[in-house]
């Protein structure tokens, strides 16, 4: 590829090419951006799932990342060897360190993980992620150990009601760090592996769209620096807007900063190194989050409170993942949402001088080592500088991180450099592994204070003198402390609220004197981003613009947001990287046997009548009226979408509007039984299958031993309520479909009640699709949308939304917000609800327009809210008013008056358009509305019912 020429004076020059200077191209079906524990699952399940070559590129010298630092463990419920031992734990007790934390009846479980990772979100987690997350764990967990990683011992973490955090046992004297383990053994699956090739040093630089890598080329010797002197780096190398929205993954190109090491190269990109495109039909990215020092990415999203904080994260955490996604219009979520873990280790330094107490120490480096949470787990103890105690340990990451600023920065404690002190007994550490204990006092981050000699004086002075003495924490201060909380009853709450007393009675002051203690310094650090990408829980990245999948394009591990919200609980990093890795790799796979399908139409249908495909459910979208919610919480409707992924992300189902599928729902004597379900995903919709379901009671949708089933719910749809992600049901179809055309002018009208909104919301969705694919093509061609997407082109619609509640009203803000886009508007689409019990409370009372008085605007209030005296009552067909969200509202059920007054008059069309209309929902509202339909002049073959 030749340079570019030079641009005319006054003009501004296009952006450079992100493949210019590339000096060789390779090819590979799924290429893996980054090295750590998700990449390396990624690989390893791309290469299971079939994927014959799979490149692995990572900007260090070698695998590992940050995921090799961690030092927790991996946080499951479910699996592993130790679930049988870790429920057997949760009942006996302290067992060093195991046991306790409010299991309660119901032990543990998908349920109580769920319950704390929700909690631990602060109400900003995405709960179908964290669904996916608790669900899949045990199965993640199964995996680590069949690639040869003990993972046996079992502690509980801070956050965590239970002891579910898995990490290898210490043996002999080596340590035993659990990220550093699970890498090395993945390290070694991958080497193992001919289909997977790693390449470090391979700094990318640019995500090339499918286009951009169709047309790579290589340039020849004589051009190579000279164009690589102009090649754009990571933030250079932007799409337009308009392009980036439609954009789909084709590769990378990377500078190969070995040969800039070696004195080769062309120099250019930002580093040098010659640059090297790789052409891949998928891409996935693990490039890990942002919290090193100094990058841009955490300087845009930090607040500034956290300024002037340390961090465990190395260099490598620039937050590359996000910046390289954006060029293909990749969205982002919690971006802000940065996690302070509270102790990372501060150097003891030299012992302070006589008199001057704990705060004499120096201040942390900008980059510290993270004091594993295992060592509060195991029974560390927090006191601040005047050797008090004063949180419970055990907290979540983000309270303990309050506690301990406050603790240093006031009272008879203050510190002023937020540090304060963790001390260990003998037990505690031997607990936590003696080993990984001296390795971290061999670099001067721990101190052991042995027994004193048989000489020296009783009473626990000589251990506690030699605290004192080693970092400055007052004797006479710290013995009392140590002393209460030896007497600490497990399942009491102490004066922090803490239940759970790992190896309390090991700090005894006369076991202290014989066995010893150790101390470190500690203080808040920046650890963990939990903003990144947005994703679904197909680990499929999703589009700024359209909340939809960018396709070929996948991420996991903390590159990605919305899955921890505003915190993260302890040891549920690695089992983030675990769980959606695999997925990524997997789906990553499936789109590169794909590779030769370039848009959706092209791919054969997932789907055909009579042969059952098994799909995999990939999430359940628990629905409230006012988006998702959780299934056990406040508003909550019962009802929930089922996510399925298509066997390859680039195929639709191949059924249309208003066609069915058959599902073989598993029951749970091993047998399965048929049933039929309208979509609620649209028929264009690539590589999922969506249905709503309406489930039992919330308790229900994780079934307890012994819970009842309500007698109104069949066993098929308790047996859908108890399915999980990961979980697999077998699909035929299509079946049946509308005897009329969905793309004629006219009108339409969708009655549908209960779960039969499916229908309507399909049909709500493809029209809108239509009119806005049409308006984008006219606004391309000539400027002018208003001329595709107007009428005479998409019929009008009128959706009629029967519930009960206006808690089942689950896609009503989503409808609202449809009616008034500009598709919607210019269709146009028209939302009424009808709702039994609440209608009221639904209306928006007018305000007082200009000039009107409050009185005036109360008469006016009464026009559409009942007042239960005189006039009231809204009219006779039940009327109440509109939605702030300019829908409709009657109350009561749908009447020939709601009919008569929402529908346009029936008049037959010459060019195959009309009156058409569809019905779904309870059989005696689809019997009653279709006769009234027929008295209003629709003919019957215009309208089609589901019963």
């Amino acid at each position: 590829m030749a340079p570019a020429a030079a641009t005319a004076a006054g003009t501004t020059p296009p952006p450079a090419l992100p493949t210019r200077g590339v000096s060789a191209v390779v090819t590979a079906p799924v290429v893996v951006v980054g090295g750590g524990l998700a990449g390396l699952a990624a690989a390893l399940a791309a290469a299971e799932a079939g994927a014959p070559r799979v490149v692995v590129v990572d900007k260090a010298r070698g695998v590992g990342g940050n995921s090799a630092k961690a030092s927790s463990g991996v946080s499951a419920v479910g699996g592993g060897k130790a679930a049988a031992a870790a429920a057997a734990a949760d009942t006996a007790g302290d067992a060093g360190g195991r046991g306790g934390g409010g299991g309660g009846a119901g032990g543990d479980g998908e349920a109580a993980f769920r319950a704390d990772l929700l909690r631990s979100g602060r109400g900003r987690s995405a709960v179908h992620l964290v669904d996916a997350l608790a669900a899949q764990g045990g199965d993640a967990l199964n995996w680590l150990e069949a690639q040869g990683v003990d993972l046996s011992d079992v502690r509980q973490l801070g956050g965590h009601s239970h002891a579910r955090t898995h990490r290898p046992p210490q043996t002999g004297s080596k340590p035993a760090p659990v990220g550093w383990t699970i890498i090395s053994a993945l390290r070694a699956r991958a080497d193992d592996n001919p289909a997977i090739e790693v390449i470090p040093h391979a700094r990318v630089v640019a995500l090339l769209s499918r286009a951009e890598a169709a047309a790579v080329g290589v340039t020849d010797g004589a051009g190579e620096a000279a164009a690589a002197a102009g090649a754009p780096d990571i933030d250079d190398a932007v799409l337009p807007t308009a392009a980036a929205g439609r954009a789909e993954a084709g590769g990378l190109v990377y500078v190969d900063s070995s040969d800039a090491a070696a004195g080769s190269g062309g120099g250019g990109g930002g580093g040098g190194g010659r640059r090297v495109a790789i052409v891949a039909d998928a891409v996935v990215l693990t490039t890990g989050g942002y919290c090193a020092p100094g990058n841009p990415v955490l300087a845009a999203a930090a607040p500034a409170a956290l300024a002037g904080l340390p961090s465990t994260n190395a260099p490598l955490a620039s937050g590359d993942g996000v910046r390289l996604a954006a060029r293909l219009g990749a969205g982002t979520v919690d971006m802000d949402a940065l996690q302070v873990h509270p102790t990372g280790f501060v150097p003891l330094g030299d012992a302070p001088p006589a008199g001057e107490g704990a705060a004499a120490a120096p201040p942390p480096p900008p980059t510290v080592f993270l004091a594993p949470e295992a060592l509060r787990g195991c029974g560390g103890v927090l006191v601040d500088a005047a050797g008090a105690r004063f949180v419970n340990e055990l907290d979540a990451r983000d309270a303990v991180t309050a506690a301990m600023t406050a603790a240093a920065a006031g009272g008879g404690g203050g510190d002023g450099r937020r540090r304060v002190f963790l001390v260990l007994s003998a037990a505690a550490v031997g607990a936590f592994g003696e080993a990984t204990a001296a390795f971290y006092a061999a670099r001067g981050l721990m101190a052991r204070m042995p027994p004193p000699s048989a000489a020296a004086d009783g009473g626990g002075g000589g251990v506690l003198a030699a605290l004192e003495a080693r970092v400055g924490l007052p004797a006479a201060a710290v013995a009392p402390t140590l002393a209460a909380y030896a007497r600490s009853v497990e399942g009491v709450a102490d004066g922090t609220g803490k239940k759970v007393f790992p190896q309390a009675a090991s700090y005894e002051l006369e076991r202290l004197e014989r066995e010893g203690l150790w101390v470190a310094a500690v203080t808040p650090a920046l650890h963990y981003s939990m903003g990144g990408l947005a994703f679904s829980a197909s680990a499929e990245v999703l589009s700024a613009a359209t909340a939809k999948p960018i396709r070929r394009l996948y991420a996991a591990g903390e590159v990605t947001g919305g899955l921890f919200g505003g915190n993260r609980l302890g040891g549920c990093s690695l089992l983030d990287c675990a769980v959606f890795g695999r997925i990524a790799g997997r789906r990553a796979a499936a789109a590169a046997a794909a590779s030769t399908a370039d848009a959706p139409a092209s791919a054969p249908p997932a789907l055909s009548p009579s042969s059952p495909v098994a799909l995999r459910l990939s999430a359940r979208h628990f629905l409230s009226a006012s988006g998702e919610s959780d299934a056990s919480a406040a508003g909550a409707s019962a009802m929930f979408v089922l996510r399925f992924d298509l066997p390859s992300p680039l195929a639709t189902t191949g059924a249309t509007v208003g066609q069915y599928v058959a599902a073989a729902v598993p029951l749970p004597d091993g047998t399965t039984t048929r049933r039929f379900y309208s979509p609620i995903s649209r028929p264009d919709d690539a590589g999922c299958l969506e249905l709503l379901i309406k489930s039992p009671p919330p308790a229900l949708s994780s079934p307890l031993p012994g819970a009842a089933v309500p007698p109104h719910m069949g066993a098929a749809t308790v047996a859908l309520a108890a399915l999980r992600p990961g979980d697999v049901v077998a699909f035929d179809g299509p079946y049946g479909g509308l005897p009329f055309r969905t793309d004629a002018p006219g009108h339409l009208a969708a009655i549908v009640g209960g779960t039969g909104v499916s229908v309507g919301v399909q049909l709500v969705r493809h029209v809108l699709h239509a009119a806005a694919v049409r308006a984008d093509a006219a606004a391309a061609r000539d400027g002018s949308p208003a001329a595709a997407a107007g009428a005479g082109v998409t019929p009008a619609v009128t959706l009629v939304w029967a519930v009960a509640t206006p808690e089942q009203l689950v896609f009503r803000d989503r409808m609202e917000t449809a009616a008034a886009s500009t598709a919607g508007r210019a269709v146009p689409l028209r939302v009424v609800f009808v709702v039994e019990e609440g209608a009221d409370g639904m209306v928006a009372p007018p305000s007082p327009a200009a000039g009107e008085d409050e009185a005036a605007a109360a008469v006016a209030r009464l026009a559409v809210t009942p007042s239960g005296v005189g006039g009231g009552g809204g009219g006779p067909d039940g009327r109440r008013g509109v939605t702030a969200g300019g829908a409709t509202v009657y109350a009561g059920r749908v009447s020939p008056a709601l009919l008569a007054a929402e529908l346009p008059p029936v008049a037959p069309r010459p060019d195959g358009g009309g009156a058409h209309m569809v019905l779904c929902g309870p059989p005696p509202m689809c019997k009653g509305v279709r006769r009234v339909a027929e008295a209003m002049g629709y003919q019957p073959g215009d309208i089609f019912s589901w019963v």
